[in-house]
Formats: structure tokens, sequence, C-alpha cells
């Protein structure tokens, strides 16, 4: 295994339902490579589920077989995750907060936006860019000391 391939997991998602548990698998082994704790891969794998859920659901409007792109790597004590795909533009960065201060029988949308609520509390960041016809999600989360666990 080259130092790139310990530093990196790249997958296609090519679900053909809005399931995004044959890929979690990827997710897991990047964690247990890199000493990251259960809690942290946990988390990094509802941050891409979700993303990649809403992809397949909203973004191309339908749970046929779609490519997202998915790259993870660390950079010093920084996971970077980017998600590439073809769907409909769609900057999550710039989607509505849920009114998570009323009842949900008051609120204009009852439903909807959790997902993204979810992504933005458990990321320190989050970029969208268009770029050659392709919606690049780029995140960042910073790993504290605690969450590099001894898997020896």
């Amino acid at each position: 295994m080259s130092p790139d391939d310990k530093q990196n997991v790249r997958f296609l998602v090519k679900e053909q339902k809005c399931d995004f548990g044959s890929s979690a698998g990827q997710l897991e082994e990047f964690a247990r490579r890199h000493g990251l704790s259960d809690r942290l891969a946990y988390q990094m794998t509802l941050v891409v589920d979700e993303v990649v859920t809403n992809t397949a659901k909203y973004g191309y409007g339908d749970c046929s077989q779609h490519c997202i792109n998915v790259d993870l790597h660390l950079e010093g004590n920084v996971l970077v995750i980017l998600i590439k795909d073809k769907a409909r533009p769609f900057d999550l960065t710039t989607a509505p907060v849920p009114e998570l201060d009323i009842p949900v029988e008051q609120r204009r949308k009852p439903v909807g936006g959790m997902g993204i609520h979810l992504v933005r509390n458990l990321v320190d960041s989050i970029e969208y860019r268009r770029e050659n016809g392709m919606n690049v999600l780029e995140i960042h989360k910073t790993i504290d000391p605690d969450e590099f666990v001894d898997r020896q």
C-alpha cells in the first residue's frame, strides 16, 4: 500500500436505490486505517450518507443509478471530504435553517432541512462550487486529538 493509498479513499456510489449502506464500509475502513474513533467514523458516515442520499433523491430526482464521487483524505488533523456529482445545481450552504425554536405544527415547513442541519453541525466548514457541470461539495472536519485511538 503506497502512502497515498493510506491517506485517501475514493469511491463511486452507484446505488439503484436511495441507500448508502453498501458504501459505508469503505468509510469505516478509512477510519480504522487512520486510527479514528468509532464516534468520528459514525459522524463522517452520517455526513456522507446524508449528502449522497439527498443528491440521489433531490438532485437527480430519482433513485436510479447515478454516479456520485466521494473522496476522503486527511490534511494533518483535518478530514477533507469531497463529494462530486452531475445532479441539478444545489448549494446546501444556502439552504434555510430549520425552525427548531417553534413547535412543528407552527413551522412554515414542518418537515425537511433536518439532514442539512445535521451535516452543518457535525463539520467545521462546507464549501460549494459548480465546476465543469458538476456540484462540488468540500467539507472540512478538524479532528481533536482525543478522536485518534490506538488500534494495534
